[in-house]
């Protein structure tokens, strides 16, 4: 899938929309008239527009590859910050009762500020009554809920709930809730895979990746302040997993990209017309043409690409680590 930070930064004419203050239009690109996608098209794409829309994805992939290409060759890029799950059930199925008009589950905050990924995949549910119920997913920095999914909770069984949903840091602190319905009494559920006794409402899933049993009242404001710890999740188990967003790093610096992604564009549409299987003006009398086009925007691009790169200031954090080199020198006498 094209990185949509860099394909937001072309417009591509359509005849109906106009492009906004910080996109740049295919109609500015030197040498190319619009009009010749038409003449591309293939079976699959209704217009030239399509075949624009395509050309401009495959230069943000295009761009995407190369910045990760350019990192790997700089230094070491690192992918899982944590993974695990948290929710343990109580093997002698004591019951946790209910707060009624309260959220209650899994509280995850990430503290560090590199661009990273939180992902919460299938998550169980072991509550005490069975009917139709919720999983709630809770951004406590916007005090809002992003996601809401419906599941069928059986009596005094573990039921899987499947979220396999992914949340972007963008460089700011993440704080969510992960949640069941506390109007439901649920299996006494901890943080912790250790003895009742000693069970801990609180932990860590790797070193950024912190974790709480917590409540919050569905009545009041959905934030941190409102957020209190409580023994158990209410019968809440989540699997989840923390990764480096090299895709998100990368469109920082989104404003300094839009040149390149004109002419990798570009570049991409003379090749559609190149190896176009179409026969017309665009497809044969013009083809020398296109060539010499192709090159143009190949150099353009790489003037782009090398002027970001080569003042490119990369600092070191959870993510990513440059790596040191020495470059060694014969004297001769």
């Amino acid at each position: 899938m094209a990185n949509t930070c860099l394909t937001e930064l072309i417009f591509v004419p359509d005849g109906c929309n106009s492009p906004t203050a910080d996109q740049t239009s295919l109609a500015d690109l030197q040498g190319f008239d619009i009009y010749e996608a038409d003449n591309i098209t293939t079976s699959s794409e209704n217009s030239g527009v399509d075949v624009m829309n395509k050309a401009v994805n495959r230069a943000a992939g295009k761009i995407t590859r190369e910045f990760r290409s350019y990192l790997d060759g700089r230094g070491t890029f690192n992918s899982t910050l944590g993974k695990g799950t948290v929710g343990y059930f109580d093997k002698n199925q004591e019951n946790d009762p209910a707060n009624t008009g309260f959220y209650r589950g899994v509280e995850i905050e990430v503290n560090t500020y590199p661009y990273v990924k939180l992902t919460i995949g299938t998550c169980q549910a072991f509550l005490k009554q069975s009917g139709a119920t919720n999983l709630w997913v809770i951004d406590l920095l916007q005090g809002k809920i992003v996601d809401t999914i419906g599941f069928t909770a059986v009596a005094n069984e573990i039921v899987n709930v499947e979220v396999n949903k992914t949340y972007y840091s963008n460089g700011q602190e993440m704080h969510y809730l992960i949640a069941l319905d506390g109007d439901l009494d649920a299996v006494e559920t901890y943080i912790n895979p250790i003895g009742r006794c000693d069970s801990s409402t609180r932990g860590n899933v790797g070193p950024f990746l912190f974790v709480n049993s917590a409540k919050l009242n569905k009545s009041g404001n959905l934030n941190d302040r409102q957020l209190n710890g409580r023994g158990y999740t209410g019968g809440l188990s989540v699997n989840m997993h923390l990764d480096c967003d090299d895709a998100g790093w990368m469109c920082q610096y989104r404003s300094r990209l839009s040149g390149a992604m004109l002419y990798a564009t570009g570049v991409e549409l003379m090749d559609e017309l190149l190896f176009s299987k179409r026969v017309n003006s665009t497809t044969t009398i013009d083809i020398e043409d296109a060539q010499d086009r192709r090159n143009l925007y190949a150099q353009y691009y790489k003037n782009e690409m090398d002027n970001l790169l080569k003042n490119l200031a990369i600092k070191d954090d959870a993510c990513y680590s440059c790596v040191q080199r020495i470059a060694n020198r014969v004297s001769i006498p």
